[in-house]
């Protein structure tokens, strides 16, 4: 494929265009710079399930690519973080995402945003210095892969928030609503291949417009006393999401998580 390519030729390029210490030395680093959701294509997060590197569940909807990699909830560190290797376990795939070699050098040893120097003049990460561009041609040639990158992925990132991407997604959900509580309901979030249930965090009146005559009486004992979502309601609210979501992104933009407070205000 050729946005595949395009990541190889990107990590060969920078692989061999920058010089610096060892990442995966613990007396030096250990992992300080893998907090931050990347974001990537579903091509490339397709051809690291496919090569067994990770699981669907390893990615999250992103805002501005399709997808972006999950951290750990043990660690806050990124999922492909390997503790035993104190490293990246992508680094020898030599297919990373392009933005994780952008950082601290760049494409050049010109001082740039944020980009910090050492006292010998060597470029600085968060840990260490001793970082530099030995071969700004090659560093010159990623630059314009780069820009081939972000524009594949931007065109990806618009088809799958399409509307008939978007409604695709939706097709499962009623079969998920009818098992929870309408109080417990707080809005949709957006997966793989599907929308799900977003729980609330107490008790939600959000779903209570969707529901039968014998939900809206004044105290509300009938709509919290209710065990699971019947049919008729999940039918509503889905036609109300589809009628809402597709202005909502192309309004406020993609993310992962909708409320029904902000679909339907």
């Amino acid at each position: 494929m050729y946005i595949l390519e395009i990541v190889k030729q990107f990590n060969l390029l920078m692989k061999s265009a920058i010089q610096g210490p060892s990442c995966i030395d613990p007396n030096i680093c250990r992992g300080d710079c893998c907090h931050i959701h990347i974001d990537i294509p579903k091509a490339l997060a397709e051809y690291y399930i496919e090569q067994n590197l990770a699981k669907k569940s390893d990615f999250i909807r992103g805002s501005v690519f399709s997808f972006a990699i999950d951290v750990k909830k043990e660690n806050a560190k990124c999922v492909f973080f390997d503790t035993k290797l104190n490293g990246c376990s992508l680094h020898a795939s030599g297919m990373k995402p392009p933005q994780c070699w952008i950082y601290p050098t760049g494409f050049s040893n010109e001082p740039g945003e944020e980009k910090q120097f050492a006292e010998n003049g060597t470029i600085r990460c968060k840990k260490s210095s001793g970082w530099w561009v030995i071969d700004l041609e090659k560093t010159k040639t990623a630059q314009e892969l780069l820009k081939k990158y972000q524009e594949f992925s931007e065109r990806e990132f618009k088809q799958e928030n399409s509307l008939s991407n978007i409604e695709k997604r939706l097709e499962l959900l009623k079969g998920q609503l009818v098992h929870y509580r309408p109080s417990k309901i707080a809005g949709i979030k957006d997966g793989w291949d599907k929308f799900s249930p977003l729980p609330a965090d107490g008790m939600s009146l959000t779903f209570k417009q969707f529901c039968g005559s014998k939900a809206q009486d004044l105290n509300n004992n009938h709509y919290f006393d209710c065990p699971h979502i019947c049919g008729p309601a999940a039918e509503r609210i889905i036609e109300k999401i589809k009628q809402k979501i597709y202005s909502y992104i192309e309004m406020y933009g993609a993310k992962e998580t909708y409320t029904f407070y902000e679909l339907f205000k």
